[in-house]
Order: structure tokens, then sequence, then C-alpha cells
């Protein structure tokens, strides 16, 4: 091998350019570094390329995971099953620890082995986002389901107290459902 001697004072010709190495020959200290330079940013690139294959990776793993989360197997439901049935619930703290519960089952299977570095960094967070998401909405429609019934538990009580008045046993049992009537229809929660 040969390595090439530049000075600034001698124009490189034939002979400058073809020197061939000799024993104790020093070289600049600027072609020294170039060397351990070139060594470092090949090493560099070739980490970064690793770790961008490997993040790749761990991103198809982690959509492959979303998938199955989503749709679920025979060994838990799937979250779009457990989000439905926890929004149908007209107890808002009910429908939340459903939801809650599916999620921790299906964490605990879809979590316990990943194949790739940065799956469970990114699974984790994907995870977290969708959890607060869904809560959202999961709170809402249980809430519009809670009051839902709500009014209709009180419909219902005033259609009985109705009733009472009119077909009611004895005159007091009339009287007292007619104040009973009164007072829940002229609470401060239903005035205007």
């Amino acid at each position: 091998m040969a390595i090439k001697i530049y000075e600034t004072q001698i124009r490189p010709t034939g002979e400058t350019g073809a020197v061939k190495t000799q024993p104790g020959q020093k070289i600049s200290q600027q072609t020294a570094t170039q060397i351990g330079r070139a060594v470092k940013g090949a090493a560099k690139a070739g980490i970064e390329f690793w770790k961008e294959l490997e993040v790749k990776k761990s991103e198809n793993e982690y959509y492959e995971k979303r998938k199955k989360l989503e749709e679920g197997d025979d060994t838990f439901e799937g979250m779009i099953s457990v989000k439905e049935k926890a929004s149908r619930e007209s107890d808002p703290d009910r429908a939340a620890k459903i939801y809650n519960e599916g999620l921790a089952n299906a964490k605990q299977i879809l979590g316990a082995n990943y194949e790739h570095r940065y799956t469970k960094q990114i699974f984790e967070k994907q995870l977290k986002k969708k959890e607060i998401a869904d809560g959202i909405e999961v709170r809402k429609k249980s809430n519009a389901n809670f009051l839902a019934k709500s009014q209709t538990l009180e419909l219902q009580e005033i259609e009985r107290l109705k009733k009472e008045m009119v077909y009611g046993e004895t005159a007091e049992a009339r009287l007292l459902a007619q104040f009973e009537l009164d007072y829940k229809l002229n609470q401060d929660k239903n005035k205007n």
C-alpha cells in the first residue's frame, strides 16, 4: 500500500504521487485523523441504519399487535367490543371499570412478549393515547345513557303518582300522592 505524501512546497508530479512506503516514514497528522474520522463516520452511519431498522420493525410489530388488540382472539375480548359494551352501560363508573378491566386483560396478554427492541415503548405510548381517547368516548356515552335512564325513572315515578292520585284506594292516599307530585314538580331542579 502506498501512502501519498503531500507537501505544500512541492507540486505533485508522477514522482511524488507514487512514492513507495519506506520503513520509519511519517505521515501528516491530518492524514492520520482522516482514517479515524472515516471509521467513526462509517460506524455512526451503521448504528443509525440499525436503529432505523429496529424502529421500523418495532412499528410493524406494534401495528400487528394493535390489530389483534382491537379485534381480540380466543384468549381475550377485543377492545372494539369492550368499548361498545362499556358505552352501553348507564352507570359511568361501571362503564369505566368494564373498559379498564378489558384493557388491562388485553395489555397483560399482548404485552407478555415483544420481539423487537422498541416495540414496548411504542406499544405503551400508543396504548395510553388510545386509553385516553376511548375513556372520554365511553364516559360521554355512558353519561348520556345515565341521564336518559334517570329521566325515564323520574317520568315513571310521576306517572305512578298520577295514577295514585286518580285511582288511590282512600282519600288520604290520593291526597298524599297529590302532595308528593306537587313537591316533585315544584322542586328547584325542575324549574327553568
